[in-house]
C-alpha cells in the first residue's frame, strides 16, 4: 500500500506526533496508566477528540458475554492500544485484531512505549 492510500493518513500523522512527543517526555520506565493520562492531555490540547477505556461488549447471538476495554477510540475511527515493556508479543497484536473485528473500525495503532523508543504498530481490519 502506498502511502498516499494509507487509511486516516493525516489524523495518523498526528497521533505518531503525540506519541512520540509523550515519550519524549516522560522516557522510559512508567506504567500504562501514565502514557495513556499524557496521551488523553496531549489529544485534548490538539481538539482531537477521543474516548479512554472505551468500552464495547462481546456477544454470543445477541446475548453479552462480556466487554471489552480499548484504551483509546480516535474519533470514531482508530482504536489505539497502548503497551508497555521491551517487546510486543502475539497476542498483542491479536488483541487489536479482536477490538478492530468487534468495533467495525478499520485502523488500530499498537503503541509500545519500550526501554529506548516508543513504536507504533499500524493493524488493519481486513473484515
Amino acid at each position: 500500500m502506498s502511502v498516499d492510500k494509507l487509511i486516516y493518513k493525516d489524523l495518523s500523522y498526528v497521533l505518531n506526533g503525540i506519541v512520540f512527543q509523550v515519550f519524549k517526555y516522560h522516557g522510559p520506565g512508567y506504567r500504562e496508566k501514565t502514557y495513556c493520562q499524557s496521551l488523553g492531555k496531549l489529544l485534548k490540547q490538539n481538539n482531537i477528540s477521543f474516548e479512554e477505556q472505551y468500552k464495547v461488549p462481546l456477544t454470543l447471538y445477541s446475548e453479552k458475554l462480556s466487554n471489552r476495554y480499548f484504551d483509546f477510540i480516535i474519533d470514531d475511527k482508530i482504536v489505539i492500544e497502548v503497551k508497555v515493556g521491551k517487546r510486543l508479543y502475539q497476542k498483542d497484536f491479536d488483541q487489536v485484531t479482536e477490538y478492530l473485528k468487534l468495533s467495525g473500525y478499520k485502523l488500530g495503532l499498537l503503541v509500545l512505549f519500550g526501554s529506548e523508543k516508543a513504536d507504533i504498530y499500524r493493524i488493519l481490519n481486513n473484515i
